[in-house]
């Protein structure tokens, strides 16, 4: 491991040189996947499964920041995400009859996995850090 960064009061070490996001967990989501309710945030990380963490997601971005990782943080939607992680950046095309349209923006990772957000895509481009108002 290059960085390793503890999750979840240090049950769990990933390395987070690896991170290229850090998203809120909504309660539908919590749900689906059977979650613990003690978690508010899931770290995503490529070359891992990630992992999911207690603390809130300006918290994690301000620890991660601390041991290297430059997240850029979207206030508005309380997401993170690596700028050089993203290889592409588009607006999200979802169902058009749908009551709420939860996600913005589609990024494309380097890996190939796509992650979809609630941010829409400028907001991801102004949340790079040192530009936008993040929490460090």
């Amino acid at each position: 491991m290059k960085k390793p960064f503890a999750l979840d009061n240090e049950r769990l070490w990933i390395d987070a040189a690896n991170v290229v996001a850090v998203l809120p967990i909504s309660e539908d989501k919590r749900s689906a996947q059977g979650w613990d309710r003690r978690f508010t945030a899931q770290v995503v990380a490529v070359g891992s499964e990630g992992g999911l963490d207690t603390r809130p997601v300006a918290d994690l971005v301000k620890a991660f920041r601390g041991a290297g990782i430059q997240l850029g943080y979207i206030r508005d939607t309380d997401e993170a995400i690596r700028q050089d992680a993203i290889s592409s950046l588009r607006a999200f095309k979802g169902d058009p009859n749908a009551p709420v349209q939860y996600f913005h923006s589609a990024a494309k990772l380097a890996n190939g996995r796509e992650l979809w957000l609630a941010a829409t895509p400028k907001q991801v481009l102004d949340s790079r850090p040192g530009i936008s108002a993040a929490p460090v």
